[in-house]
């Protein structure tokens, strides 16, 4: 499996759990929680091909997660994916760029400071930035 199926397969993957949200368990059963048991293993010699590594990610971890994104989970508040974003920050991984400077990265500099435009121009983040100040002692 060359890198462009790999990503393909983990996109495949990544659409099946999604599209499961709305009828799965907000919380994992027994039996699945077990299954994490297939994580616990010596450090091995050599690595296994990413494909394998992959499926066993999503075969062991995914039966084993908190559905948060789904409409029967009434926990706490840990995020909010939505699909634009999570595709948007599916592409930003493929980047793997830094935002540090321009130097580094034309195009990861220029959409940082953009959302930081638009965070400092929000009511809600200046409040929220004014309350952190506050608390920090700024």
């Amino acid at each position: 499996m060359n890198d462009t199926e790999l990503m393909g397969e983990a996109d495949r993957r990544a659409a099946v759990y999604a599209a499961s949200v709305s009828t799965r368990a907000p919380y994992p059963d027994a039996r699945a929680i077990g299954m994490l048991q297939g994580f616990s293993e010596p450090l091995p010699d050599q690595g296994r091909p990413a494909g394998e590594t992959l499926a066993i990610l999503d075969d062991l971890g995914s039966p084993a997660t908190a559905v948060t994104t789904g409409p029967r989970y009434f926990g706490y508040v840990v995020g909010g994916v939505l699909p634009a974003a999570a595709a948007a920050e599916r592409l930003m991984l493929a980047w793997d760029q830094r935002a540090s400077t321009y130097t580094s990265s034309p195009a990861a500099a220029v959409i940082e400071r953009q959302a930081g435009r638009w965070g400092r121009g929000s009511e809600s983040a200046r409040s929220g930035l004014h309350k952190h100040a506050q608390t920090a002692g700024l």
